[in-house]
């Protein structure tokens, strides 16, 4: 977990003019320090041979100048940003301000035109006025008002502002007898002043690009059509902006390039090398996520008339190519493409050849790559001699690669892996596979399986069941800081990464099913994958699994929740899900709604309310933790609060994991650490996972007491008939019912003991203890949750302690006196200062001694009673426990003053062992400080009482009496 956090994140790398070297850039996060350093690096492509260019952390969106110069912004005062020039291995001797720009700029791209003149394009805000926005200079308004007329108010995590993100133009030009380019005297050009469009689309938008590109004949740029009613369509096209010396003022008349019948998205637009062709992608329904990308060629950009849709066959099935292309790549010789598209949970890398038959343009497209996921190619060098291309490319095991193709032979060649294709994470590729089953109909759906590192085919495995976002989207060989299947594979878990219906890559009819029917067959698709992995892998433990969802895979956990395959699941974790379809009106991008549902809310309400998870809360029962952000705009911080509420009312054990400074992904390196302990401690609690992450107490909760459980769970005995409880039988009380509650779900107290029937205390005890052997025995042997239990009685214990002051002290003494064991016994008295030995009838054979005095320090031996477990030191214990103690409020001195190491132990289910010798050698020594006070620890029952432990394989720190008058004085508390 802290390695995903603190490993070096390289970006993709860009390859120079000539192909000799590639720029990347490279962040590492120290967890110590709290700080982030931040470097510009290239790689010789020949050797592999890496160097440092700058570890100024004001230095950023490196690009290539030169064959051998690199252009840089560094953040300056005043949110200025200047532009720096440096040549490669002289940058600490050479390197220039070239000039500074009054604002803060993004998306820098440059064209060498002629004369030793760049031109170069950038975005920025603009006021209203069309002038360029410095922030630092803006006048203050005495009012933090916002108010819209239109329904685009805010977007993924900004709320929309008068000023705006524009598209700007200037020149870098070499005075004459000067070596250094300087930055032209007349401020930048806003290209799009006087109309109502915006570069990049959505500013914060993660996904969109830069959204133009730049060529000697002026900017290409996609930007959202004022045509369109913002609240019916989100609409973009493009958008030609003639410019020769890129100096012209004002701008030229931008001049639209439409596409009749194509009212969608518009993306990856891009210029040929010639300058003069482009190419870009385009969707044809704007509102329905699931739509294909189409490749659109413009022959000259200067023709409004000459833009056409690419169709494309697939050479290897001769079919249509039913594949939604991502990103396009031009050839050096402006005749071909090279596009990645996704194809069954990868993104690959196709050539397209254009042909013209009789005037009419097509293409075949030929894979030419299988695995992982490429997400970015550049031709390797803008000779047109040389074929190659440079890739950057991901998989589950590798978080970078940089690698060579040969289109024309198909050859591969790695030049850098960033960790080894994973071995120095401990990673391997025979971790992951993938399986096929039947969907709901007669169709297949896909999933990936990812085994820990190290795995024994003969065990069984806990099952982390993962749901995508969406849900037009997929569960892809890539890898991730946010979403990644090797952190939960490494807990000890089998990953499942299902593809269902509306997942992407398995061509279009299977994405847009989805649409009207978001609860309906995906889910089944879900249903449909549990029941194959119940039947097919037998090292999955699937009575131990926990199903996880991210936006629209929170929506599905919520979905589930009220469904039958919850009952599968020991816990469910929405992240920034959709609770409520009513409320994701209030999302920023709101007007796919009446695709995604198939039809309006004030026409189509029914089938509003067949997809709507909130309709079916009244079948919740299953222990569900919620995280979202106040910057989710997506879906708003709503969607985690209400279902949270739900829970609470509910009395489904349940927590709220909150970032005030996130939107719809976790992306701050602290924030991720702790969302990481969060959902595995969460996870691990319900499974069981033994050395896993731990769940930490509420890191905001304010201590508001238990009283309130407690008092209700006396209120249902109460109502049974039963008499007040001895502090004993609370203890029993709380313990049963926190571990019955983990394992049967969040039923209230009366339904689980109204099938008892006892007439007095003593038959109700031992009805609890066989109620929870018989409920748990089986659970145990087949490696169960033990530490859950121990909670549980940690948990119980301090709570008597803290409601029932001295008589609940007295009654820890009396439980750290008693001895587990695993058969009937014999035992007689023991009085302070003495020492009684015990022989236990189990195997292997041991004799144990226990000696009680007056001491300051006694050596301490702690044998855990799980078998085959190491024992664990009083110290230890008293780590487990402090979560508890810090969640009830009680403060560590007080805490240490009145209760011994040897109760702490107890109290957690240890055989505990006392004295300065034991004959326990095989077992760990620690060394304990008890507080100078005489302890008098007494074995409850009189001298030669046959006594047997029924909970000895539940860990249970207690050892029950059978008749007589022993168990009349055990219920009145210990003598």
């Amino acid at each position: 977990m802290r390695v995903l956090i603190t490993a070096p994140r390289r970006s993709a790398a860009v390859p120079s003019p000539d192909g000799s070297y590639g720029l990347y850039t490279v962040s590492t996060y120290d967890l110590e320090s709290h700080s982030e350093t931040k470097e510009i690096r290239v790689l010789e492509l020949e050797t592999g041979i890496t160097s440092l260019i700058t570890n100024d952390k004001h230095n950023k969106n490196p690009i290539w100048f030169s064959s051998t110069q690199i252009l840089w912004l560094r953040e300056a005062n005043g949110s200025a940003t200047q532009i720096w020039i440096g040549t490669i291995g002289q940058v600490e001797r050479n390197a220039y301000l070239a000039g500074i720009i009054p604002a803060r700029i993004e998306n820098l791209q440059i064209k060498e035109l002629h004369d030793g003149i760049i031109a170069v394009a950038f975005t920025a805000d603009a006021k209203p006025d069309g002038s360029l926005y410095n922030t630092a200079q803006a006048p203050r308004s005495h009012s933090s008002a916002r108010e819209y007329d239109s329904v685009l108010v805010r977007f993924w995590d900004t709320y929309f502002t008068a000023e705006h993100s524009s598209l700007w133009y200037t020149t870098l030009q070499k005075p004459r007898l000067c070596r250094q380019y300087t930055l032209s005297d007349n401020l930048p050009l806003n290209a799009l002043k006087g109309t109502p469009l915006t570069c990049p689309i959505w500013p914060s938008d993660p996904f969109s690009g830069a959204g133009f590109d730049i060529s000697t004949t002026g900017l290409l740029v996609t930007a959202r059509d004022p045509e369109f009613n913002p609240a019916e369509s989100t609409q973009t096209s493009l958008w030609y902006i003639p410019l020769r010396s890129f100096t012209e003022d004002p701008a030229p008349m931008l001049r639209k390039l439409p596409v009749p019948g194509y009212n969608g998205d518009t993306s990856s637009v891009v210029f040929a090398p010639n300058g003069i062709s482009a190419a870009f992608l385009k969707t044809k329904d704007g509102n329905d996520s699931s739509d294909l990308n189409r490749i659109f060629i413009v022959r000259e950009v200067m023709d409004a008339e000459s833009v056409y849709e690419l169709p494309i066959r697939s050479e290897v099935t001769q079919g249509r190519w039913d594949l939604s292309p991502n990103s396009i790549t031009w050839a050096s010789n402006s005749h071909s493409l090279y596009v990645t598209a996704d194809e069954r949970g990868r993104c690959k890398l196709f050539r397209l050849v254009i042909i013209y038959d009789h005037g009419s343009p097509a293409a075949y497209a030929r894979p030419l790559s299988e695995d992982g996921v490429i997400s970015s190619v550049y031709s390797l060098s803008t000779s047109s001699s040389e074929p190659r291309l440079f890739i950057n490319q991901s998989t589950f095991m590798e978080s970078s690669i940089f690698a060579l193709i040969n289109p024309d032979t198909g050859a591969h060649s790695l030049i850098s892996s960033a960790t080894k294709m994973g071995k120095t994470l401990g990673l391997h590729a025979s971790q992951v596979s993938e399986i096929t089953f039947k969907g709901s109909g007669e169709y297949d759906v896909q999933a990936w399986v990812m085994k820990p590192s190290i795995f024994k085919a003969d065990k069984k495995y806990p099952l982390a069941f993962l749901i995508h976002g969406g849900p037009a989207d997929s569960w892809r060989d890539a890898w991730s800081t946010r979403w990644n299947p090797a952190i939960f594979a490494e807990q000890g878990y089998i990953v499942v990464l299902p593809n269902p219906t509306g997942s992407t890559s398995f061509g279009q009819a299977f994405s847009s099913a989805v649409n009207g029917d978001w609860g309906g067959r995906a889910y089944h698709d879900l249903a449909a994958c549990f029941a194959h992995l119940e039947s097919h892998l037998p090292f999955i433990d699937t009575t131990r699994a926990v199903a996880l969802g991210a936006s629209y895979g929170g929506y599905m956990i919520n979905w589930i929740a009220g469904q039958p395959l919850a009952k599968k699941f020991r816990t469910l974790v929405a992240h920034d899900g959709c609770f409520s379809i009513y409320n994701m009106l209030s999302s920023d991008i709101a007007t796919p709604l009446p695709t995604d549902m198939g039809g309006t809310l004030w026409k189509d309400k029914a089938i509003w309310d067949f997809n709507d998870p909130a309709q079916h809360t009244q079948n919740w029962t299953q222990p569900m933790l919620f995280i979202h952000s106040d910057l989710d705009y997506r879906c708003p911080v709503t969607e985690g609060l209400a279902p949270f509420a739900v829970c609470q009312q509910r009395g489904i054990e349940s927590r709220f994991l909150n970032f005030p400074d996130e939107n719809h992904f976790v992306l701050k390196h602290e924030n991720s650490l702790k969302w990481h302990r969060t959902v595995l401690g969460w996870i691990n609690k319900y499974v069981g996972v033994e050395g896993g992450v731990v769940l930490e107490p509420p890191v905001s909760e304010p201590h508001r007491g238990n009283e309130w459980r407690h008092a209700k769970y006396l209120r249902d005995l109460q109502k049974l008939g039963r008499p007040a409880l001895s502090i004993l039988e609370q203890y029993y009380v709380h313990t049963l019912s926190c571990i019955l509650a983990h394992f049967l779900g969040p039923i209230d107290l009366k339904t689980r003991l109204a099938a008892l029937h006892h007439s007095n205390r003593t038959s109700m005890m031992l009805n609890l203890h066989f109620l929870a052997l018989a409920l748990l025995l089986p659970m145990l042997t087949a490696a169960s949750p033990l530490k859950y239990t121990k909670s549980c009685m940690a948990d119980s214990l301090l709570m008597i302690l803290q409601d029932n002051g001295n008589d609940a002290v007295s009654f820890c003494r009396g439980i750290a006196a008693r001895v587990i064991v695993t058969a009937t016994t014999t035992t007689t008295a023991l009085w302070a200062n003495t020492t009684i030995t015990r022989t236990v009838v189990s195997q292997p054979m041991m004799t144990i001694t226990i000696e009680a005095d007056t001491v300051t320090t006694v050596t301490t031996t702690i044998i855990c009673s799980e078998i085959g477990t190491p024992p664990h030191s009083t110290t230890a214990i008293a780590s487990m426990l402090e979560p508890v103690i810090e969640r009830r409020g009680i403060a560590t001195p007080s805490y240490l003053s009145i209760y011994t190491p040897l109760q702490i132990a107890s109290a957690c289910g240890c055989l505990v062992v006392a004295g300065p010798t034991t004959t326990a050698t095989s077992f760990a020594t620690v060394t304990s400080v008890v507080p100078t006070t005489t302890e008098v620890y007494t074995v409850i029952g009189t001298p030669a009482v046959s006594i047997t432990t029924i909970m000895a394989t539940m860990t249970f720190v207690e050892t029950v009496c059978l008749g007589g008058p022993t168990m009349t004085a055990m219920s009145e508390g210990p003598r």
